[in-house]
């Protein structure tokens, strides 16, 4: 019993050190980015480089930008946190390359979706504290145990 107990600490310290693991990969593949319902085409994002104004304050000039590339259904500029693995489908516009675009959804394709950093983080924060009060639990049953065996 004082084996399986044993095995089961190791699956809880696994499980406890998830939250950690789930911030190093956030440090590692997490980027900020602006989410795209629908991406233009070359000829389309030409066109609309041609007729933008990107002569105005900031925050307009890179909702400006944005426009040049495709559509954002959020009223305001907001980044998202993603885990990217393949940073080939982000879209760094040449207007501004510290701004980093990527489809979503639909305009994606067929089974395209962003992982979200802070879906990771809430599993990874709920998978972690389970493990530890596992760990709580079975060191308690493992001291009850030795000493009921050292008391028979």
């Amino acid at each position: 019993m004082q084996m399986l107990i044993r095995l089961l600490l190791i699956v809880a310290a696994a499980a406890a050190l998830a939250y950690p693991a789930g911030m190093l990969a956030d440090s590692v593949w997490g980027q900020d980015v602006i989410l795209l319902a629908t991406v233009n085409d070359e000829a389309t994002v030409e066109f609309e480089r041609e007729i933008s104004d990107l002569e105005v304050p900031e925050p307009q000039r890179a909702a400006a930008i944005v426009a040049i590339y495709g559509s954002n259904p959020k009223p305001e500029l907001e980044t998202d946190r993603i885990l990217l693995f393949d940073d080939s489908g982000v879209i760094r516009p040449v207007e501004d390359e510290s701004l980093a675009l990527l489809a979503a959804g639909s305009a994606a394709g067929e089974g395209e979706y962003p992982y979200q950093s802070a879906s990771l983080l809430y599993l990874t924060s709920w998978v972690s504290g389970g493990g530890c009060i596992a760990i709580v639990v079975l060191m308690g049953l493992l001291l009850l145990l030795r000493r009921r065996n050292a008391s028979a």
